[in-house]
C-alpha cells in the first residue's frame, strides 16, 4: 500500500518535485489538488486548505480523498487525471510560447 511506502521512504522526491501551475483569476474557490503515483496505488486528495499553519491547524476547511483501490472512485480519479495532463499540457504550451517571445 501507499502508506507502506511512504513509510518506507519510497517518496524520496516528496517536497523536491513538483509541478505548480498559477492560474489568474479573482475572487474564486481555489481548491488544491494533490496527486500522488506510487507503484501500486494512486491517490488524489482535493482541499480548500492551504499548506500552512492555519490551513492545516486552524480553519475550517473541506476535502475529498479519492484512491485507485477503490472502484467507486475511479470515475473521479479519471476526470483528476484527465485535467492534469491538459494542465501539464497547456503549462508547456504556455511556457513554450514565453521562451519563444523572449528569444
Amino acid at each position: 500500500p501507499l502508506a507502506e511506502q511512504l513509510a518506507l521512504g519510497a517518496a524520496t522526491r516528496a517536497g523536491r518535485d513538483y509541478h505548480l501551475a498559477t492560474i489568474d483569476c479573482a475572487g474564486v474557490f481555489h481548491a488544491k489538488v494533490m496527486y500522488l503515483n506510487g507503484p501500486s496505488e494512486r491517490r488524489v486528495c482535493v482541499s480548500s486548505a492551504n499548506l500552512t499553519p492555519a490551513g492545516q491547524l486552524r480553519n475550517y476547511e473541506t476535502a475529498a480523498a479519492l484512491s485507485s483501490h477503490d472502484s467507486r472512485h475511479a470515475a473521479a480519479m479519471a476526470d483528476v487525471e484527465a485535467f492534469l495532463r491538459r494542465l501539464a499540457e497547456e503549462t508547456k504550451s504556455d511556457c513554450n510560447a514565453r521562451d519563444a517571445r523572449r528569444a
